[in-house]
């Protein structure tokens, strides 16, 4: 199996830019007027909850791409003489 850890596929650029996007439109300073309830309303269904949705799709998605091999983890702790614990 190839070793990819280090590169960085489309999908990875793609749901980093857009989380830092919609953190940083959530982050805008004086927006929404302090007190405007209404505005703070929309400001959260416009920034906040894509940003949600952004964050567990994409980490949904880039588990399913990059899966963790529990027998290459326990074999690099063997050889380190480091406990593994329960990992199947």
């Amino acid at each position: 199996m190839k070793n990819r850890s280090g590169q960085y596929r489309i999908t990875e650029k793609w749901w980093l830019a857009l989380i830092v996007l919609f953190y940083a439109l959530y982050n805008i300073p004086y927006f929404p007027e302090y007190g405007d309830s209404t505005a703070a309303l929309w400001h959260g269904a416009l920034t906040l909850v894509p940003l949600w949705i952004i964050v567990y799709a994409g980490l949904f998605k880039l588990n399913r791409q990059r899966k963790l091999d529990h027998e290459a983890i326990s074999r690099e702790f063997s050889e380190e003489g480091e406990d593994t614990g329960n990992v199947k």
